[in-house]
């Protein structure tokens, strides 16, 4: 957002939102094919394997259809789901959780992200993420279309003060 502001002043800045909501958006669309591309996890898919079964029934007596299954090499206990809704979800778990947890420990574990996909907490996590920086992004926003109209606040002035004062110093806080 600031280098489009400082590249194209206010248009900029505007333009820099939209792409700051087009980053958001995307790694939401297509989590479930990015989060298991950027860790070393190995798909299970099809009945036989212990984790694929489990998750296929909690998936199933909680109404919803299988998720892609992956499993990652790491002895850390951990597991996650993603998916931008059940028909695109993936469920990971680590070789450490499968180790450590018995088998009715590990379907607790798998039944909470479960419930992340069955709520769609991707998407809510999104969505505020998006608010956030548009929050947050919109700030200097604000600021630019008060100069525009003529009515900028004295807080405004104030802090625009202060940025030049740090710069024309070479403070490195700028």
């Amino acid at each position: 957002m600031f280098i489009g502001q400082a590249l194209g002043g206010g248009g900029g800045l505007v333009a820099g939102f939209f792409f700051a909501v087009v980053m958001n958006f995307a790694p939401y669309w297509f989590s479930d094919k990015i989060v298991p591309a950027h860790v070393p996890a190995r798909r299970k898919s099809g009945p036989g394997t212990a984790c694929s079964d489990l998750v296929g029934l909690l998936a199933q007596r909680a109404g919803l259809p299988q998720p892609k299954v992956y499993v990652i090499p790491d002895p850390s206990p951990n597991a996650f789901a993603t998916g931008r809704d059940p028909q695109h979800a993936a469920v990971a778990a680590t070789e450490g959780i499968l180790q450590v947890l018995d088998d009715n420990e590990l379907a607790g574990v798998i039944a909470h992200e479960l419930a992340h996909v069955k709520h769609r907490d991707i998407l809510i996590s999104s969505v505020a993420a998006t608010i956030a920086a548009a929050i947050t992004d919109g700030l200097p926003l604000r600021d630019v279309l008060r100069r525009r109209a003529g009515t900028t606040t004295a807080a405004g002035r104030i802090r625009l003060r202060c940025w030049r004062r740090r710069c024309w110093r070479r403070s490195p806080r700028c």
